[in-house]
């Protein structure tokens, strides 16, 4: 399509020209586009942007089947990305690795917002086959440690199975948090409390160390996560109340939400990473930046 193909009036609108194609119809309608495309999402805690160029009324979830190829169309209904048609295969492949990768981010978001620097292995003396069981178990687990507390704290644990298929799990908690390892065992109460602390783990308590605490955490919950997205099966359970504070903004250009978040957050920001660095990209253009 030709930029030629527009024409925008005096009150912003964008119309189409009579001569556009019957295959315009199937793209999003440009008066319900915003003109504000460049959504800015900040998780101050977690020390991580992004800046995402997409819409409000079709952020670029559908590819619009061309036959042998399928595109994506930019605000105003014009072609941004073309590519060969993927094969349903193939396409469920990267819906796995993608529902992967956002459940290993979000935890490990989880964890650096709530500083969770400590790590417990809870073990069974009588082997547990059953993992509804061994949910239960660390569940009451958890509710007589907040008990105990008197408050709610921030917690994650994902179930690890060894190879004879029996369960354990791994649980995350803040380092300043009460974790006498006897009464730990004691509300447990099915067998061991383990800790070894981690060999990248300098405490020094930077969201850089604790992102890099984080990743080697996730390890654990990396088969987890595979073995059960497709079943559909929780992979893994945080403490409610918890979750990283999200700051989503919109702005006119990328230039203007750099600018944002340089100016509020004092220049800590650089890109790290953008979409362009991988030809196989599914979405919309995003530019993700961190702090030290």
């Amino acid at each position: 399509m030709s930029s030629s193909a527009l024409t925008k009036r005096a009150d912003g609108h964008v119309e189409h020209d009579n001569e556009r194609s019957e295959a315009s119809g199937r793209f999003p309608c440009p008066s319900d586009v915003t003109r504000h495309p460049f959504v800015l999402t900040l998780l101050g805690q977690v020390g991580r942007a992004s800046i995402t160029h997409t819409t409000i009324t079709d952020p670029f979830k559908f590819w619009y089947d061309m036959g042998e190829t399928e595109v994506l169309i930019d605000e105003w209904g014009e072609i941004f990305f073309e590519r060969a048609r993927i094969p349903d295969d193939e396409r469920a492949r990267r819906n796995l690795a993608r529902s992967l990768a956002r459940s290993k981010r979000a935890i490990e978001d989880y964890i650096v917002a709530n500083q969770l620097s400590k790590m417990w292995t809870l073990t069974c003396a009588e082997k547990v086959f059953s993992r509804s069981l061994m949910v239960e178990y660390v569940q009451v687990f958890f509710r007589k440690w907040e008990k105990y507390m008197g408050r709610k704290f921030a917690w994650v644990w994902v179930l690890e199975q060894h190879k004879d298929k029996s369960w354990h799990c791994h649980i995350g908690v803040s380092n300043g948090l009460y974790t006498n390892k006897a009464h730990l065992q004691e509300m447990w109460g099915h067998g061991l409390v383990q800790f070894d602390p981690p060999k990248i783990w300098n405490k020094s308590n930077s969201k850089s160390e604790l992102r890099r605490l984080a990743t080697y955490l996730s390890k654990y919950m990396r088969k987890e996560f595979e073995d059960n997205i497709e079943s559909g099966r929780h992979r893994y359970e945080v403490a409610q109340g918890f979750a990283p504070v999200k700051v989503t903004l919109r702005f006119e250009s990328k230039q203007l939400a750099e600018r944002w978040l340089a100016e509020m957050c004092d220049g800590e920001y650089s890109e790290v990473w953008n979409s362009f660095q991988d030809d196989d990209y599914p979405g919309p253009p995003v530019w993700v930046y961190q702090s030290p």
